[in-house]
Order: structure tokens, then C-alpha cells, then sequence
């Protein structure tokens, strides 16, 4: 585990991380990191449970259509990192269960993926972004662990699907 969030740690984040290996756990939101990040750096990182890239000023780069995947990830916080899409190496996470997306600038509308990206997937937010519509939007959304969704702020329009019975209202 390396944890330096909430410092006042300044720079650009390293193509180096992705030399650590054994890394399961990265958290460096709340700092003051800057710059143009690629995902890729950290999709080598096959022991990854969590990453945490929150609240900097950096810029993700996660537009790359591949069908990768790491295989342990729990936990994926990139509020307010500048995503202009939802990162499509979602669609094979199947260990996630925690997806914050909020604040960035995301357009157009949300995958049905999205919803089924994981068995375990518990928490979704997708607040404060430019989406406007559900992709193939399904009558009732199927899982049974998804318990918060937050689409909150956005640009949403037509319907939108029952959410699971155990989801908190």
C-alpha cells in the first residue's frame, strides 16, 4: 500500500508507478498533482485493489478500447479528473465494487454496461458530468449488490430504469 493522499504533493505522477508490481493499494487523491496521466500506467499493476486519483488537477487518459482488465480491482475513484468518457476497461472489471466518476467531463450517455461491469459493484457515482440519456435502457437495472447510485446533475432525458430493490433511496 502507498498512501500520500491529502498532502500538498505537487508534479506530475509518474509513468514509474507502473514498476511496482506488488502495489495493491495507490492513493493519492486530495493532492496538488498535475499534468496529462495515461491509465495505462497502471493497468500493468495485476495486484491493484485500489486506486485513488481524486481532486488533483491531472487529465486521465483512459480512452483506450481494450479488453483489459485487473483482475483484483475493488475500488476506482477518478472524481474530477478530466475524463471525457467512461473508461472502457470497465466493461471487464468483474472484482469492482466501488466506481467514483464523478465531476469530470463525461458526454453522451451512459453504457448499460455500466451496470453490470461486476457482480460486486455496490457504489456508482456518475454525478456532475454532461450525460444525457441511458444506452439500451433497460425497464429495472438487474444487479443485486448495486445499493448507491448517484446520477445525480446532469442532462438527463427519456426514462430511467427501477433501480435494484436494495438500493438506498
Amino acid at each position: 500500500t502507498l498512501s500520500l493522499h491529502q498532502n500538498k504533493l505537487a508534479g506530475p505522477i509518474k509513468s514509474s508507478f507502473s514498476q511496482l508490481k506488488n502495489l495493491e493499494s495507490l492513493y493519492l487523491h486530495d493532492n496538488n498533482l498535475i499534468g496529462t496521466v495515461e491509465a495505462g500506467i497502471f493497468l500493468s499493476l495485476e495486484k491493484l485493489t485500489s486506486l485513488t486519483l481524486s481532486y488533483n488537477k491531472i487529465t486521465l487518459l483512459a480512452h483506450h478500447p481494450v479488453n483489459f482488465t485487473l483482475p483484483k480491482l475493488k475500488m476506482l475513484q477518478l472524481s474530477q479528473c478530466n475524463l471525457s468518457e467512461i473508461p472502457y476497461f470497465l466493461k471487464f472489471q468483474n472484482s469492482l465494487e466501488v466506481l467514483l466518476l464523478r465531476g469530470n467531463n463525461i458526454h453522451g450517455e451512459i453504457p448499460h454496461w455500466i451496470w453490470n461491469a461486476s457482480d460486486h459493484l455496490e457504489t456508482i457515482d456518475l454525478s456532475a458530468n454532461f450525460l444525457t440519456a441511458m444506452k439500451h435502457n433497460p425497464m429495472a437495472l438487474q444487479s443485486k449488490s448495486l445499493i448507491v447510485i448517484d446520477i445525480s446533475t446532469h442532462m438527463l432525458k427519456g426514462n430511467l430504469p427501477l433501480p435494484p430493490p436494495n438500493t438506498v433511496q
